[in-house]
């Protein structure tokens, strides 16, 4: 609960920024608050702080239980089109306000991985790693986890799948998460064998979780 009050402490720092937003800007992205009980969860509470001229349309992970009620509207990240926005506000995995993008910007991001820079702001540092190192698997390993956090799953296998192949899948780690995708997308056979891999790749201090997963998939076989 501490560390969710530091969060929402962190976002309502950000209100100046965003009480200072020019007054024209009337449909605005607010991307990266993924967390629960965050403050704009509550559109009473929205509407007494900022008024009920202005529409926020805030990201969340897709398949959440989230009810919108004006004026604030909850979408994954697949149903967005950052060029409809007026402005956009990014926030870090601890609520800080770390990126803000002009409507002109927005309406540039027309490939996949400029919108996903908007949508999933915390992939930005990553896609600069990768942008000088391809084949950084610890990179491909971080953006995976970000897109499985966020629901993305096709996009997340993707990425692990890469990240594992980097290291010839001698790290356990992007066979773990891998095998957590695809235990979310219902392909248990392949989550099996992905944790067993993590558990015979296991080096030094072993990580339960890693024996924990594969003892629940194989319970459910």
């Amino acid at each position: 609960m501490l560390a969710q009050e530091k969060i929402n402490r962190n976002i309502i720092d950000a209100y100046p920024q965003l009480k200072a937003t020019d007054a024209a800007a009337k449909n605005i992205l607010m991307t990266g608050l993924g967390m629960p009980f965050q403050p704009f969860h509550t559109a009473s509470y929205v509407r007494a702080e900022f008024g009920p001229e202005r529409q926020w349309t805030v990201v969340v992970p897709r398949g959440a239980a989230v009810k919108s009620e004006a004026p604030v509207r909850f979408v994954s990240a697949d149903a967005v089109r950052p060029g409809d926005y007026d402005t956009a506000f990014g926030f870090d995995e601890e609520g800080r306000l770390v990126w803000r993008w002009t409507h002109a910007q927005l309406a540039q991001a027309g490939t996949r991985e400029l919108a996903d820079r908007v949508l999933l702001p915390a992939l930005n540092p990553i896609f600069d790693t990768l942008a000088k190192e391809p084949g950084n698997w610890t990179a491909l390993l971080r953006a995976g986890v970000v897109y499985s956090q966020w629901g993305e799953l096709d996009t997340a296998a993707d990425y692990l799948q890469r990240s594992a192949a980097q290291n010839l899948d001698q790290n356990p780690y992007p066979l773990y998460f891998l095998g957590q995708v695809r235990e979310s997308q219902g392909m248990l056979d392949e989550a099996r064998r992905l944790y067993a891999q993590a558990v015979a790749h296991e080096s030094g201090q072993p990580n339960p979780a890693f024996r924990q997963a594969l003892e629940r998939v194989q319970k459910s076989k």
